[in-house]
């Protein structure tokens, strides 16, 4: 099996410095002066690890959280032979650690959403804390993998909230659990989708909320559907969302796998929690 990927991060139009970062395979944003950073590539499908990190708007150094978890999802990925196989609260916990102790010396607030997906041998894992989202094409098919952890998906999944008064809703970006928060405050709970097949030509998307927010899940879904490069398909997107506003920095991976093995599509997916 190969898997084929592509990934911008960027600015955006109005955000003076981009906070979000990217991770493949050992590649990153490692200069976060450079406001854009683009990548493409081909993996064998013995093993591909991805994330996206968004640094938390309105907390100090956002680009250093996100920066952080990529160099630590990166040192931990050549210590182990699988991050999140093994155990995804392994990882988060320490990773969450870290940032907490960088927190403490610095003395300011640092935090970032965490979104990644690890290919195995014909499987995937996806984990997620916060609101950058994982999504999945197949076959027409057009699935969330990962789930919202914010003020709004809680009062959605309460009946507290209808669809168009979230749209609009004050706290609508406030984020219940990112890496960054220190242990004594709250539990970290990663979403995890479990061990799941990969089938021939899967597409999967991570993004942060900078492109979310800004195109519809329709627009998205139609994009992945093409049968075009990869790398085109992520230029088109990033691109949408800037024209479309632009409002905050802008994050996308997409990862195609182009003959997935038949044992992955025997084997039935196992999720920790139903996503339809």
């Amino acid at each position: 099996m190969k898997l084929q990927y592509a990934a911008i991060t960027h600015p955006g139009n109005v955000r003076e410095k981009n906070e979000d970062n990217f991770y493949i395979n050992g590649i990153w944003r490692q200069d976060v002066l450079k406001p854009a950073f683009f990548a493409k590539g081909e993996s064998d499908g013995a093993h591909l690890l991805a994330a996206v990190c968004d640094g938390m708007g309105g907390h100090a150094m956002g680009e250093i959280a996100s920066l952080y978890a990529t160099e630590i999802l990166d040192t931990y990925a050549q210590e182990t032979e699988g991050v999140f196989f093994a155990s995804p609260q392994e990882f988060i916990t320490e990773a969450n650690d870290k940032i907490c102790k960088l927190m403490e010396q610095e003395k300011k607030r640092i935090g970032t959403t965490f979104a990644a997906v690890e290919f195995q041998n014909d499987m995937v894992t996806a984990v997620n804390l916060g609101d950058s989202r994982i999504y999945r094409m197949r076959q027409g098919e057009f699935l969330q993998l990962s789930k919202d952890h914010t003020t709004v998906a809680r009062l959605l999944e309460d009946g507290l909230l209808s669809e168009e008064e979230a749209k609009t809703y004050p706290l609508r970006h406030q984020v219940t659990q990112h890496l960054g928060i220190p242990s004594g405050d709250m539990v970290l709970e990663p979403a995890v989708t479990g061990v799941m097949p990969i089938v021939n030509g899967d597409t999967y998307l991570l993004c942060s909320d900078g492109l979310t927010d800004m195109l519809t899940e329709k627009v998205i879904a139609a994009e992945l559907e093409q049968a075009r490069e990869v790398d085109s398909i992520v230029q088109r997107l990033v691109q949408a969302a800037v024209d479309a506003g632009g409002r905050d920095n802008i994050t996308a991976v997409i990862v195609r796998a182009k003959g997935a093995g038949s044992l992955g599509e025997k084997i039935k997916e196992r999720f920790s929690w139903n996503i339809g």
